[in-house]
């Protein structure tokens, strides 16, 4: 019975010396981890040599436009072994967002540009680099697309590493844009009176960075030069579009309407450069049109909203 007892007492002491071992263990573990968050806490006395960076999208849409200024990051202090990284916030504006993505910067410490939806160092050293000590150049750009709207956004470039925080700010400015090839319309009619084709047919591509646009176009009369009183009305101008193949005859065949009236050639929204079906002109003349040169306008017109 003494041997029994002895025995268990011997297990208890086991037990207990074990747990002993276990909790000093454990106290090792968190004394490690307060180590290396006494670290993270250190922080850089570092601030950029401008407070506000401005992109201004100007011309057409789907590029990469450069901020107004490079800037240089002033280090007055910092731990042993420091460094200043930076990262982009979303830009915002009353149009909508920009992703932070789509900001890259260029400086001493990156792989030429790298997109700054996480963080990038700008600036490093250790306690071999006297301070005060000023790095740079820094330099930021922004891609567009066509689908941002013309507007301003703002947002925010933050540190994590005790540098000063820099604001951004992005003006998009309206992009609208109407080519023609050719720039004219010209027709030889010759013979008598009947219905004549444009020596060319009409090339037309349109882009637009506004939230909704539309496209049509009219002719004026044409008045015989030299004589303003002899004209060709346009109601004998006709223009042929994709919309109209179908359409019934007004004087000109099927698929040709009058252009004294406006005509709807398109719409969209924002839209990269796009072409039209290219745009066939007829004239229809009488005996009453004296010969000579006639000159008139075909007017397109753009309309945008935002």
């Amino acid at each position: 019975m003494f041997y029994l007892k002895r025995a268990m007492v011997n297990r208890l002491h086991i037990y207990t010396a074990q747990m002993m071992r276990a909790i000093f263990f454990l106290l090792t573990i968190s004394a490690i981890i307060l180590l290396e968050d006494s670290n993270v806490l250190a922080k850089v006395d570092a601030y950029p040599s401008e407070d506000v960076i401005i992109f201004y999208a100007t011309g057409q849409p789907g590029g990469l436009v450069d901020a107004d200024k490079a800037i240089d990051i002033n280090v007055k202090s910092g731990p042993k072994d420091w460094i200043v990284r930076y990262q982009a916030l979303t830009l915002k504006g009353s149009e909508g967002e920009i992703p932070p993505d789509r900001i890259s910067v260029n400086s001493p410490y990156t792989n030429g540009y790298e997109e700054m939806s996480g963080l990038r160092v700008v600036a490093k050293g250790d306690d071999k680099v006297t301070r005060p000590v000023t790095i740079g150049p820094v330099r930021f750009r922004l891609q567009t697309t066509w689908k941002d709207k013309p507007g301003t956004y703002t947002g925010l470039l933050v540190s994590p590493d005790g540098a000063q925080s820099i604001n951004v700010k992005l003006i998009i400015n309206p992009f609208t844009s109407i080519l023609l090839d050719p720039p004219s319309v010209y027709f030889e009619a010759m013979g008598q009176p009947s219905v004549f084709d444009a020596v060319s047919e009409v090339a037309v591509r349109v882009s637009s960075n506004y939230a909704g646009w539309t496209v049509s176009c009219k002719a004026s009369p044409l008045s015989l030069t030299g004589r303003g009183n002899n004209i060709i009305s346009n109601k004998r101008i006709f223009i042929g579009t994709a919309e109209a193949k179908n359409y019934r005859d007004e004087g000109a065949g099927r698929g040709f309407k009058r252009m004294h009236k406006s005509i709807l050639l398109g719409s969209g929204n924002q839209t990269p450069p796009i072409e039209f079906e290219r745009l066939r002109f007829r004239l229809l003349t009488t005996w009453k049109d004296r010969p000579g040169t006639y000159d008139g306008n075909v007017t397109f017109t753009f309309l945008v909203s935002p």
